[in-house]
């Protein structure tokens, strides 16, 4: 067998050389293989799924192999499946570090004649690198022998078997670390910003009103401003502990609103987030397990203010503008068991919410926990079921409830709201580029002390999403309807009952310029109706703005 004299040269352009393999199959010998494939089956149908194959390999030479896997996936659940196609999964979670489902795939793919002697040879590179030498050895021998096998290859499959038949001798650092992961293979980094305008951006009332709430009973001509703002999203995720299914994950997110006018920069938002924990992705004898479990802590930043005119709130003398802002944390879990086409999972978080100092009567400090189950469907192929149920409650530490008659009583229990949330979801497919979806909760309030504070409220949400190529599209238009059976308006039983009614549209565009950019254009439009004149509102916010991810 033929060494290099140099052990450092020797492993450079044997990775140069494996490199070079996996770019060769991937974009010159696939897609001869898929239109063979394709003119042999004569499925109408496998257009789509072509078309899906040739998204996963523009995303593979981006270097996005996550996007290139998902691709692959839907390719073949469109009836699009070759060797060539599972020989390309198999690369993609090699990348990944996926070496349970790279070599699951370089098997199957192993089966075609031609893709047989590569496949044997990255079967050698995965069983390497999980540490397996003499598997990895057999699998390179396989290669070396096939006669199917180039010259090229049989000169790699010497080289890689030659490595392994050498003595065991302490690695020198650089070929340690080349050996695993890179920092950006385990670093994900995303940061955007641009211009949005808001057409009410203190979400006044559109009409003018009688505040029955102030014993004076002024007259109130609500003042609507509208003004310019920068949106500015980032995150950033450092994996470790990186195996074939699980990792754990270090994250930080940041979401804001800074208004471009100093007279509105009490609208200005923050939101600071931080986790740490895992995340598990398996698939076994017994269908696949998805599981996610974080510990978060969080800061949001936001002023309180009067929605009629836009200055900080005041209770009498007192200012209490910083009232809205507080800081969150707590554990938050979630886990899902897929069998065939049936689905059941869990969620579960505990949070504590603690408001800046404020007021005793107007403090927002509370904790709150949740317990979720649901239990998912696919009857067909491209059509998804899920039925849902959480129970959640919300304990306030300072807070004094209000009674029957609507006032809050020092002496009255501290608040405590106790919500059921029944769901049930439908979302179906089309044509591999176009998704429609339908979502429905029903979800009751029960206030513990007297019962003033209940409500029934029905959601609806009808969403739809689709993607070709490079252009993402999402919209969406959520409607919410609240029965409060024992609230009046201003709390005052002489008001009248308390109604509301909210509507809720997004709209969202993605074009994705290169590997690394993205423009991103997103419009949103609210409306709130109510018996209650304060709250209602007229709202449209657009934004567009360039993303970078790394």
């Amino acid at each position: 067998m033929t060494e290099l004299k140099n052990s450092t040269k020797a492993n450079f352009s044997r990775r140069l050389c494996t490199a070079g393999v996996f770019f060769l199959c991937v974009t010159l010998y696939a897609p001869a293989q898929a239109d063979t494939e394709l003119n042999t089956t004569g499925e109408l149908h496998a257009l789509h799924g072509m078309a899906l194959f040739e998204q996963g390999k523009a995303a593979f030479r981006a270097g996005d192999y996550t996007s290139a896997i998902e691709a692959y996936r839907e390719s073949q659940e469109a009836g699009f499946s070759t060797p060539v196609l599972l020989y390309n999964l198999g690369v993609a979670h090699y990348r990944l570090h996926q070496l349970v489902r790279a070599e699951q795939a370089f098997v199957a793919a192993s089966s075609d004649a031609k893709l047989a002697p590569l496949s044997y040879y990255n079967l050698g590179l995965v069983a390497r690198k999980d540490g397996e030498t003499k598997s990895a050895g057999i699998w390179f021998s396989q290669a070396l022998s096939h006669p199917g096998s180039s010259q090229q290859l049989k000169r790699l499959a010497k080289k890689a078997i030659a490595t392994l038949e050498k003595p065991n001798r302490p690695k020198r650092r650089r070929v340690a670390l080349s050996d695993g992961p890179s920092l950006f293979d385990l670093l994900r980094f995303s940061f955007s910003s641009g211009f949005a305008q808001d057409s009410n951006i203190y979400r006044s009332p559109a009409s003018s009103y009688v505040d029955q709430a102030d014993p004076n009973a002024p007259s109130v001509d609500p003042t609507i401003q509208s003004g310019s703002f920068m949106p500015i999203e980032a995150s950033t995720e450092l994996r470790w502990g990186t195996h074939d299914d699980s990792y754990f994950a270090l994250k930080y997110g940041f979401d804001g609103k800074m208004y471009s006018d100093s007279a509105h920069s009490n609208a200005n938002e923050q939101h600071h987030e931080v986790s740490i924990g895992g995340v598990a992705d398996r698939e076994g004898r017994w269908g696949s397990v998805y599981w996610r479990s974080h510990f978060v802590v969080a800061r949001f930043n936001e002023t309180a203010y009067d929605r009629d005119d836009g200055q900080d709130q005041f209770a009498g003398a007192e200012d209490v503008s910083d009232r809205f802002s507080y800081t969150h944390f707590g554990p938050k879990a979630y886990y899902n068991r897929k069998i065939g086409p049936v689905g059941i999972g869990f969620r579960f978080n505990a949070f504590i919410n603690n408001y800046d100092e404020t007021l005793d009567y107007l403090d927002l400090s509370h904790n709150q926990y949740l317990l979720g189950v649901h239990l998912s469907y696919k009857p067909w192929q491209n059509t998804f079921i899920r039925a849902s149920y959480d129970r959640y409650q919300r304990t306030y530490a300072e807070r004094s409830a209000r009674n029957s008659a609507g006032i809050r009583f020092t002496s009255n229990d501290d608040l405590e709201y106790q919500y059921q949330n029944y769901g049930v979801t439908f979302r179906q497919r089309l044509l591999q580029r176009l998704t429609l979806g339908l979502d429905y909760r029903y979800t009751q309030r029960t206030d513990l002390f007297e019962g003033y504070d209940d409500y029934n409220r029905h959601s609806g949400r009808v969403y739809a999403s689709m993607r070709y190529k490079r252009f993402n599209a999402r919209a969406s238009f959520t409607h919410r309807i609240y029965d409060f059976p024992n609230a009046f308006v201003f709390n005052l039983a002489t008001a009248g009952d308390k109604t509301l009614d909210t509507s809720h549209g997004i709209l969202e565009a993605e074009l994705r310029v290169s590997k690394h950019f993205a423009i991103n254009l997103e419009a949103v439009k609210s409306l709130v109706e109510s018996s209650d004149p304060r709250t209602e509102y007229d709202r449209t916010q657009i934004a567009l703005s360039l993303r970078w991810k790394l």
